[in-house]
């Protein structure tokens, strides 16, 4: 099964080929059952079209199964959709923007106004108002700046070069590392 990889994006991602799914199931569940309903309405098609499908492929015929079973009429219509279906159409959800971390903000005070590790960061944590998750994600953002090289972080984090090895042995103490080795 995994000699090769399929990437099927979901059903909410590929609208048109929702009419084409639904036909599919219509035909093998009217088949199987001696059923009335025979074809889908327009507007029915529509609010199928335009909902966003959490549970996919499955979900979609469920929801077929269930007009085939239930319907009376030979076109179902919206009003044999299940409630969930016939409300307003649902768009796909907005991407959520990622919040900005403690990380983030230490990240861009050192990168953008210049201030050392040592006073933007090093204070912070000490006085513990800073975790050690919050140093190891300022890191690890500076390691993917840096692809991996530490001495590029002391760089980039307004080091002096003696602090190298000052700013290792503080990492390693607090227990603040991060493996280079994935930013590389």
């Amino acid at each position: 099964m995994n000699v090769i990889r399929f990437n099927v994006p979901p059903l909410r991602e590929r609208r048109a080929d929702v009419p084409l799914l639904v036909d599919a199931a219509l035909k093998h569940f009217t088949r199987a059952n001696g059923c009335i309903v025979r074809t889908i309405g327009a507007e029915a098609m529509q609010a199928l079209t335009d909902y966003s499908w959490p549970g996919n492929v499955r979900e979609l015929q469920n929801v077929v199964e269930r007009l085939v079973v239930t319907g009376r009429n030979e076109i179902a219509a919206v009003e044999d959709l299940p409630a969930e279906l016939r409300k307003s159409p649902l768009s796909p959800r907005p991407r959520k923007e990622r919040r900005r971390t403690v990380a983030d903000e230490l990240f861009k005070r050192i990168i953008d106004e210049r201030e050392s590790f040592w006073t933007a960061v090093y204070p912070l944590y000490m006085n513990r108002e800073i975790t050690k998750a919050n140093v190891r994600d300022l890191v690890g953002k500076g390691l993917e700046q840096a692809r991996g090289n530490y001495k590029i972080v002391a760089r980039l984090f307004n080091m002096d070069v003696c602090d190298y090895k000052k700013f290792l042995n503080f990492l390693r103490k607090h227990e603040c590392q991060v493996p280079f080795r994935e930013y590389r």
